[in-house]
């Protein structure tokens, strides 16, 4: 099993477009995600946006019922902690999983927006 991280729309390591992008008058964004994937296919995902350079926003954590309760959608946060202090990013969890996550690691507190 590997975690694969999908940075931006047609600019990932797979040269493809793995990202949703949408626009409104004036701006676009784009939804991110960090995948889980099991022999090439999706098993879990945590979707984020940007808000500017240095600010992400965790919007929504899915994970396969086949790997619930094995702790995939921790290591998914954890991946993403690891990221945003890497590069010196802060953190607005609006994602109830990820919400909670933060609550329970106080390790993680450095990295909220």
């Amino acid at each position: 099993m590997d975690l694969y991280l999908y940075l931006n729309s047609k600019n990932n390591k797979y040269g493809d477009d793995r990202n949703q992008t949408y626009a409104a008058p004036g701006r676009t964004w784009q939804t991110r995600l960090f995948r889980f994937l099991v022999d090439g296919v999706k098993m879990a995902e945590m979707a984020y946006v940007m808000a500017g350079e240095h600010k992400m926003i965790i919007e929504h954590t899915e994970v396969d019922d086949s790997l619930g309760g094995q702790g995939i959608g921790k290591r998914l946060q954890t991946e993403l902690v690891a990221y945003v202090r890497e590069h010196g990013m802060k953190v607005l969890p609006l994602c109830p999983f990820a919400h909670a996550m933060f609550k329970k690691m106080p390790e993680w507190q450095d990295v909220l927006a």
